[in-house]
């Protein structure tokens, strides 16, 4: 499911995202509505919402060690099963930045896999709302039947799973 397109404008959110890699914290867990997530938003649960973490750079800190290799490795779940990825490396003076295009839909975990940092991944979490009466009239679910108004939320997770495999 790709929120950019098949989510109207105004039934998402978007918010500016960012996490930093080092010596002192080696990994950042995003899950998105779990006491888990190393992030402090209370606000993004719900049976109506799905969310969308898009990677968009990363750059190397100005304290980094000159011309030390610093990789990142994500986790995350495709198509196959777990995913266990080096998807960037930096070098301060040569390699300073990279652009990212990354699109996670479930959950990562973000890892400096070799270097001392400092790095810093930035992108925007998208909260996209999987049921239109639920955001424009701000209802309120049931966590036991998973409703909300006429939306089965277990119907619609089916569907974003199969539009997800096409």
């Amino acid at each position: 499911m790709d929120l950019n397109t098949n989510t109207d404008e105004k039934e998402q959110n978007k918010y500016f995202w960012g996490c930093e890699l080092s010596s002192t914290k080696k990994t950042y867990h995003w899950k998105p509505g779990s006491t888990d997530d190393d992030s402090e938003d209370e606000d993004f649960t719900g049976p109506c919402k799905s969310h969308l973490l898009i990677l968009k750079q990363a750059l190397i800190g100005a304290t980094a060690v000159q011309e030390e290799l610093n990789v990142v490795k994500l986790e995350t779940s495709g198509y196959y099963g777990v995913i266990k990825q080096p998807i960037f490396q930096l070098k301060r003076g040569t390699e300073d930045r990279v652009a990212l295009d990354v699109n996670i839909y479930n959950y990562c975990v973000l890892r400096l896999m070799s270097g001392t940092g400092p790095v810093y991944i930035s992108g925007e979490h998208v909260v996209g709302w999987l049921c239109q009466e639920y955001s424009a009239r701000g209802k309120t679910w049931s966590s036991s039947t998973m409703e909300c108004s006429n939306f089965n939320y277990q119907s619609t997770l089916l569907n974003i799973r199969y539009a997800e495999l096409m």
